[in-house]
């Protein structure tokens, strides 16, 4: 049953985490904000909404080995899985903007957590810390987006009610499919004897993944 429960699990979060990104998507283009921006925030946070969700889940119930590890395996399975299999599709070109500006964040957020761990634990400080980081970068990327807004191209968008319910019902599904998933990670790791931070660092963290490798594809696809 526990392997019920995950395979539902991650099909709420993949499924939850699609329609958050696309009611989210709509909003902003209605807004004319410009693609590379969509994709930096809106995009990647609620691809990586399944994370999060799986991550502050295990949090809450005392399970801070899977909380940690997978955040650390889901960023390699990102780095190494996503890119590269959306680089064998299609060749990736990038804005230079990405190099100049967001590849920097990505780094440093890296080495933030890296120093944080040295004593081999993250305090509610530090916790505070990295969140005022992904405060501070939303607002770059805000500012951003206001001097280089899309022109009036047509894009196809959702109504704004639709959108609403998107958005809602994916958060739902995502918080449900979080839960689902830490208690039934947890449940495969003590049948097995194995460590909650293993179980997080391989199955918990592709299957979190799972919707970043699925939109990079296809944008591949679509180039």
């Amino acid at each position: 049953m526990m392997y019920v429960l995950l395979i539902v699990g991650f099909v709420l979060l993949i499924k939850g985490a699609d329609f958050f990104v696309e009611g989210s998507s709509s909003v902003a283009k209605l807004l004319k904000v410009p693609s590379v921006i969509i994709g930096l925030t809106i995009v990647a946070m609620g691809t990586s909404a399944p994370e999060a969700a799986v991550s502050i889940s295990a949090g809450i119930a005392g399970s801070s080995d899977i909380a940690l590890s997978n955040v650390i395996g889901s960023n390699i399975f990102n780095l190494l899985i996503v890119v590269g299999v959306s680089a064998i599709i299609c060749p990736m070109a990038t804005e230079k903007v990405i190099m100049q500006r967001d590849i920097w964040w990505s780094l440093g957020a890296t080495v933030a957590v890296l120093v944080m761990m040295l004593d081999m634990k993250i305090t509610n400080i530090e916790g505070i810390l990295l969140l005022a980081g992904i405060v501070a970068y939303i607002v770059i990327l805000i500012r951003a987006a206001k001097k280089n807004r899309d022109s009036g191209e047509e894009v196809k968008t959702l109504s704004p009610i639709k959108s609403a319910i998107y958005i809602i019902g994916g958060i739902a599904a995502i918080v449900w499919g979080g839960d689902l998933v830490v208690d039934s990670a947890c449940d495969i790791a003590a049948a097995f004897g194995m460590s909650e931070a293993l179980i997080g660092l391989t199955i918990v963290a592709m299957g979190t993944s799972l919707p970043e490798l699925v939109t990079s594809v296809v944008a591949a696809k679509k180039k």
